[in-house]
C-alpha cells in the first residue's frame, strides 16, 4: 500500500510539474517548455496510473458494500 501511495504522490508531483511548465512558456522557452511539460505529463502518467492499480488491489478487496 505504501508503494501505490507513493507511486500517486510521484505521478501527481509530475503532473502537476507538466503542468507549470507547458502553462508558463517564458520559464525557459516557449517550444522548449511546451515540449518539456508534454514529456513530463506523459511521464507522469505511468507512476499515477500504477499507483492507482496497486492500491486498487490493495484496498479494493478490504472493502465490503453490505
Amino acid at each position: 500500500m505504501t508503494f501505490g501511495v507513493v507511486c500517486l504522490a510521484i505521478g501527481l508531483l509530475g503532473l502537476a510539474g507538466g503542468i507549470f511548465l507547458i502553462r508558463n512558456r517564458e520559464v525557459v522557452s516557449p517550444k522548449f517548455s511546451v515540449t518539456a511539460g508534454a514529456v513530463i505529463v506523459a511521464g507522469s502518467l505511468v507512476p499515477l496510473l500504477l499507483g492507482a492499480v496497486v492500491l486498487l488491489v490493495t484496498v479494493a478487496p478490504g472493502i465490503s458494500v453490505t
